[in-house]
């Protein structure tokens, strides 16, 4: 990515607070994906360097001349008024570790927690967000109400996930459920992309509607669906982790209705130099989001180490709209869907 480019859009972010997607090139010549906070750009040994800090409070320095390509996510931030960016930046600079390409200090888990502290917090934290919201209605169902503290009630959201994902690291029978519902994104993620290369190449070979089609898009989403219990898997544990999950995710669903969905997506417009003949990857339409390396779940979860996993994974369980690990082993309701968009647009005169 152009290196001017790429500052121009740090900048942006800063000033409005947005979270940044960016894609880094490591040591090893591999990709890695990350979400993060952009807190300013600082110069290190001739170098110019975005720092920055992760939803788990980890903070980064990326040097920017190694990132192939950054978008603005819709989530937004803020820092604490006694935020110290110069102390960010000592800190950075002389206690970081270099890790694969870029320069990072982790906060410290606090793995000495017992899982019967850390059911009697969930249950704790799991309170005050009912008392929040309130009570389920007659139709199995929880409707967050109007005019509450949403930033409130999303920061109990993320003390519930951490307790939930502490949980699930001494969970024995956790890494096999994980792998199994890894595996199912991965596929379902996989069919996504191959449907949407499909009807593409169907429109390509049908040629452009030129009496309506100004534009044509493949709109895609793989999420998962909240309707009623029957959303939630039981799998034996509920037990161990002492969650109301089918209130607890209930509110989640409800919470995200107006934000991107929670799982894989990608669009494609029309370009004229497409062809039928084309493979899925020429076309862009290959998922190359499942070759990127999700490693941010892993610094909050240690034990997914040497796990491949994928990115709709990565975007249940890391961004913020509250889900922990144990959620998504539960979650029983996947919905893929393909969108073939055709747009014809006039004004007044025609």
């Amino acid at each position: 990515m152009n290196m001017s480019a790429a500052i121009k859009k740090i900048k942006a972010a800063i000033h409005k607070r947005k979270v940044l997607e960016l894609i880094y090139k490591t040591d090893k010549r591999d990709l890695m994906y990350f979400a993060v906070a952009p807190v300013c750009i600082n110069e290190h040994d001739g170098k110019l360097y975005l720092l920055s800090l992760d939803k788990n409070e980890n903070a980064y320095a990326f040097e920017i001349a190694r990132i192939t390509a950054i978008d603005e996510y819709w989530a937004t931030f803020s820092l604490s008024g006694e935020f110290s960016i110069n102390f960010f930046k000592d800190c950075l600079f002389k206690q970081g570790n270099h890790i694969n390409g870029y320069i990072m200090i982790l906060s410290e888990l606090k793995s000495d927690l017992n899982p019967e502290e850390l059911r009697k917090e969930l249950q704790a934290i799991e309170a005050d967000i009912k008392a929040i919201v309130g009570p389920r209605k007659e139709d199995d169902w929880v409707d967050i109400p109007a005019g509450i503290d949403r930033e409130n009630l999303k920061s109990l959201l993320r003390s519930r996930r951490y307790c939930l994902n502490m949980l699930f690291r001494k969970d024995p029978k956790g890494l096999e459920h994980f792998k199994k519902v890894n595996n199912l994104l991965r596929v379902l993620t996989d069919r996504m992309y191959k449907k949407g290369a499909r009807v593409y190449r169907q429109y390509l070979i049908s040629g452009v509607d030129e009496a309506f089609d100004d534009d044509f898009m493949i709109d895609a989403d793989l999420r998962f669906v909240y309707n009623s219990e029957d959303a939630i898997a039981k799998l034996g544990d509920e037990e161990y982790y002492g969650s109301d999950f089918n209130y607890m995710m209930n509110v989640i669903y409800d919470l995200c209705a107006e934000a991107p969905c929670a799982g894989a997506s990608f669009s494609k417009g029309f370009h004229k130099g497409d062809k039928p003949e084309m493979s899925d990857k020429e076309l862009e339409l290959d998922n190359e989001m499942d070759e990127i390396y999700h490693g941010e779940l892993r610094l909050s979860v240690p034990e997914l180490e040497g796990i491949e996993i994928c990115n709709a994974v990565n975007e249940i369980c890391v961004y913020d709209n509250g889900y922990s690990v144990p959620d998504l082993l539960r979650m029983n309701d996947f919905w893929c869907e393909v969108k073939a968009i055709y747009q014809h647009i006039r004004d007044q005169k025609g």
